[in-house]
């Protein structure tokens, strides 16, 4: 297949020539590279002409387009059947054409592939590494220079905007993002360059904003985030001087390309924002204002809704980042489960997302629950936060990853002084576990809770480099995540149960996969394991189950589809009775590409199933690699690897029932939910004694 270089240029000679070089000496050599010269007045036009190479196409426009009506022209003129755009100041490494479309083709449910890049210093010739991810997307830019992305994504989102210059690739890839799957190549195929007169350095500050008023469009900022937005420029560039207007000037120019509803939003934005910092009166005058966009309004009915806290029971709240179905909110709502019958009230405070059976089971153990449409203003956070906790008498807050909380901790706690803060952390590099949340959290909180000892020594180690002190650190302890001995027990569930409902034949051997259909589960690798495990056993009946549900559910049966093995899977979606799964399932597989410790191969175990697992976060810590499952190392043989181990198993039945008879011994009862119900419960009954302990000093 053909694929087409866009590269749009406006006086660039200084760095064109290697950017067209990087271009031509690509390994893949089917492509064209279609250069816009965008009216340029130097010696662009003679150093495009100086090329005899037959793949370029020059398009000279008559009048200054800018960048995006040049990628536009440019777009128009291309044939290919993979497009993707550069910049006059960058360059690819020679084998990024031929790796991404590589990627595509392994992966036909994905339109969009990106990499990461490496930053190059063009004044010194240092390179930094620069990490992509759209797992930030609502919050920045962060996709980077590097992508490719198949002609249907071209033909059905169009053109791009020329009102969000400066923000176009941001505008775009939001657009992309709703329609189509986006995936990472883990790999730097990039240099990205970095130098005085580049446009990031220029409008660095210009085009930050101009992000907040692209998000704002796209629905993933409300009024009261974006006028939060505004008020922190104020802040920093109010003062009357050149630097200020620098930064305002063209922000306002490009606001006035905008419609009526962004620049309505813009100037709105400024008077709340002014209102806001102006005496008691502002601060009303700006209440007023925001009701008319409806959030603090709902926000107030919300908490008139609320059920009167019961005196004789000790209120806790507890805070999670969204409500949607994970193994945190698991963990949770077993701990709720689990000590509401020790004299404790517990109230759920979260952002609204997934509204499913499994959420509605999931509020039931709640008494209150403060479901709110997200929001990143931290002044108004706190505001929420300690109203909830003033009218609910809240005396311990119970939180786990949302990174809000951090933030407004430090206002809650001038308000309330004595409250106590339980934070449970899962796995290293993933939501509390980040530096700048550490930094600002953990002097804030009480007790961390770590769920393994792997993540309690990955911790101690990161705050050591962070500078936090060892007073900090002995506030961190293990408390394992524990799964119900009863419900998951090959005595209390009746076999066949699942099979009958899927219709799956008796002898059939069912190897399951149950996790949230997402990017970190690798559910796309557990396809490949399967299909790799067909083709060496054709005659052993087999059927590969994948439950839960999640953004590639969609994309995954459209691969099984594609590869001609749907009679030989059943996805379920999200399974409310996974006991039922495991008691017909013969083997568990988990290829994530990091986990603390998984509770389905605790469930598994406790069901006397055998589990092979990538060999990550402290998974070690549960299954002992050959004696009651196999730990896989996450490399490129880890199909293979897999394949060769469900093999084993398959063919060496004195084998399986040695490990089956393992795996409930060797989690029971460390891995239970009374051991874990037990030890919070020792920690509420701590933190309250402190708490009651200051409060008679203080007093």
């Amino acid at each position: 297949p053909k694929i087409s270089i866009v590269l749009a240029v406006y006086n660039g000679s200084r760095y064109l020539r290697s950017a067209i070089d990087s271009c031509l000496n690509q390994t893949y050599r089917n492509m064209e590279l279609i250069i816009v010269d965008d009216a340029s007045t130097d010696t662009t036009a003679d150093i495009i002409k100086s090329y005899a190479d037959p793949r370029i196409r020059y398009i000279r426009n008559k009048r200054n387009l800018r960048l995006p009506g040049s990628l536009n022209v440019g777009f128009k003129a291309a044939q290919g059947d993979y497009l993707t755009w550069t910049s006059d100041d960058n360059q690819y490494l020679p084998g990024a054409l031929e790796e991404m479309l590589c990627f595509l083709q392994e992966h036909p449910d994905v339109d969009f592939v990106y990499t990461d890049m490496d930053v190059l210093d063009l004044t010194n010739g240092k390179r930094t590494f620069k990490p992509c991810t759209h797992g930030t997307f609502y919050f920045e830019n962060s996709i980077g220079a590097c992508y490719l992305y198949t002609r249907k994504v071209y033909e059905t989102i169009g053109e791009f905007d020329p009102c969000f210059e400066w923000v176009e690739d941001y505008d775009y890839w939001l657009r992309v993002e709703k329609k189509f799957a986006m995936r990472r190549l883990a790999r730097v195929l990039y240099l990205y360059g970095d130098h005085p007169q580049s446009m990031t350095r220029l409008k660095l500050y210009s085009i930050n904003f101009l992000a907040y008023i692209l998000r704002f469009h796209h629905g993933y900022l409300t009024f009261n985030e974006f006028v939060g937005a505004i008020g922190g420029y104020m802040l920093r560039f109010m003062p009357l001087k050149v630097s200020s207007w620098l930064i305002w000037g063209p922000v306002i120019q490009k606001i006035s390309g905008l419609d009526f509803k962004l620049r309505a939003a813009f100037w709105g934005g400024i008077f709340c924002s002014l209102a806001k910092k102006i005496s008691t009166l502002g601060v009303l005058i700006s209440r007023r204002l925001l009701k008319v966009f409806k959030k603090d309004r709902d926000f107030q009915s919300i908490l008139s809704g609320l059920l009167s806290p019961d005196t004789s029971k000790t209120q806790v709240l507890c805070i999670i980042p969204f409500l949607t179905m994970g193994g945190s909110e698991r963990v949770m709502q077993d701990v709720v489960r689990g000590l509401i019958p020790s004299g404790y009230d517990f109230h759920l405070f979260c952002f609204n997302r997934d509204r499913n059976l499994w959420t509605k089971h999931f509020l039931t153990y709640f008494v209150n629950f403060i479901g709110i449409s997200a929001i990143y203003d931290v002044d108004i956070y706190a505001d929420y936060l300690i109203q909830i906790i003033r009218q609910l008498d809240i005396k311990v807050i119970l939180l786990t990853n949302e990174h809000m909380v951090y933030k407004a901790l430090g206002k809650v706690r001038e308000v309330f002084p004595h409250i106590k803060v339980i934070d449970v952390i899962h796995l290293e590099r993933v939501g509390g576990t980040h530096q700048h949340i550490s930094v600002i959290g953990a002097p804030l909180v009480d007790w961390r809770v770590c769920i393994s000892r792997h993540l309690l020594a990955y911790m101690k180690h990161r705050y050591g480099v962070w500078g936090l002190s060892d007073v900090l650190a002995d506030r961190l302890k293990v408390i394992h995540n524990g799964s119900d001995p009863t419900e998951f027990s090959r005595e209390y569930v009746s076999p066949g149960q699942f099979r009958r409902k899927y219709q799956i034949p008796d002898g059939t051997k069912i190897i399951s996969f149950i996790a949230r259909m997402a990017d970190e589960k690798n559910p796309f690798i557990f396809v490949n394991m399967a299909r790799g495990l067909l083709a060496k056993n054709p005659e052993v009946p087999l059927c590969f189950v994948m439950a839960g549900d999640g953004p590639l559910l969609g994309s995954l049966k459209s691969k099984i589809k594609d590869l001609g093995l749907i009679r030989y899977f059943v996805l379920p979606g999200a399974v409310t009775h996974v006991s039922e799964l495991l008691r017909d399932t013969f083997l568990l597989v988990v290829a994530s590409t990091h986990e603390g410790i998984p509770l389905t191969i605790q469930e598994a175990m406790l069901m006397n199933v055998p589990v092979i697992s990538t060999h990550v976060g402290a998974i070690h810590e549960i299954i002992s690699d050959g004696l009651n499952g196999f730990l896989i190392q996450k490399d490129e043989q880890v199909v293979d690897n897999a394949v060769l181990r469900m093999q084993y198993l398959l063919k060496n039945e004195k084998e399986y029932q040695k490990m089956s008879l393992r795996t409930r011994q060797d989690v029971y009862p460390e891995f239970t939910i009374k051991n874990m119900c037990h030890r919070y419960e020792g920690l509420f009954a701590q933190v309250l004694n402190e708490q009651k302990t200051q409060m008679h000093f203080v007093s």
